[in-house]
């Protein structure tokens, strides 16, 4: 999932920007975030299905001044079901009879 964030600072500027996220309440993962201009992003690499991802940005500016964004949560889910498009039957026309 792509996390984006748009951080501004109109007075030292924005020295960092990290992406923090942890699955199911374990282990947190720290991801730097990436730039162009005052738009921040990091991917959250995909997880499995029904975990639940927990996720925060937190900005640092040149003069150390912190920022944190609000907690956000979603449940990695499958939104795309399969589809059956072609189903053969082998052979075409079966028979009672064994094959030589």
């Amino acid at each position: 999932m792509l996390v984006l964030a748009y951080i501004t600072d109109s007075k030292s500027g924005v020295a960092n920007a990290t992406l923090y996220y942890r699955i199911d309440n374990q282990e947190v993962v720290r991801l730097k975030m990436n730039r162009t201009g005052n738009l921040y992003f990091a991917e959250i690499p995909p997880k499995r299905y029904n975990s639940a991802v927990t996720y925060v940005v937190r900005a640092v500016t040149r003069l150390e001044t912190k920022a944190c964004s609000k907690e956000y949560t979603y449940i990695v889910g499958d939104f795309h079901p399969l589809v059956i498009t072609y189903i053969e039957r082998v052979p075409a026309n079966p028979t009672t009879t064994k094959p030589l």
